[in-house]
């Protein structure tokens, strides 16, 4: 380390590396007061996989660049979609929880995933802003993505119009 660079030295030259003192990183902002939920990790693992493949890639329409969650008193909602796939699913909680939603950007899930496999459960912590993901070893902030996520229940048939039509 020279002054507030890094060097590193090899057979072709040195490259250096700008270094930032660590106190000086701006911590994250806890905005307000949190909607608390526990969830296992498994679930929330196996939800970020299914939903990579289904997030949407349009700028234009950000909302739905990761996955919906949507807390009532005893039930967890997730879903995700590009406008022409849909992934949906729900988890019964044991607890009651406040209810909220938020969406999680689908640029977070590879951290996610990360800190996901090294414990059993985490606490989400859900934040006006950001939605924070607490484990034992260590946290992950999420820039929550802003504005309404689109009523993914009214794209869903509540009844099969095909019923009957088959006589076997």
């Amino acid at each position: 380390i020279d002054g507030d660079n890094l060097l590193i030295k090899h057979n072709k030259g040195v490259a250096q590396l700008p270094t930032t003192n660590a106190n000086v990183f701006p911590a994250s902002v806890r905005d307000g007061v949190a909607e608390q939920l526990f969830i296992q990790s498994e679930k929330l693992i196996e939800w970020i996989k299914t939903s990579q493949n289904f997030v949407g890639k349009d700028d234009l329409r950000p909302i739905m660049q990761g996955m919906f969650m949507r807390v009532k008193p005893s039930l967890l909602e997730v879903c995700a979609t590009d406008a022409h796939k849909l992934f949906c699913d729900e988890l019964t909680l044991v607890d009651d929880f406040a209810p909220f939603e938020a969406v999680i950007p689908a640029r977070c899930f590879g951290a996610l995933l990360n800190i996901l496999n090294t414990c059993e459960k985490v606490e989400v912590l859900n934040y006006e802003k950001n939605i924070e993901f607490l484990t034992d070893f260590g946290a992950i902030v999420c820039r929550k993505i802003e504005g309404n996520f689109p009523n993914f229940r009214a794209a869903i048939p509540q009844t099969n119009p095909n019923d009957g039509c088959f006589n076997v």
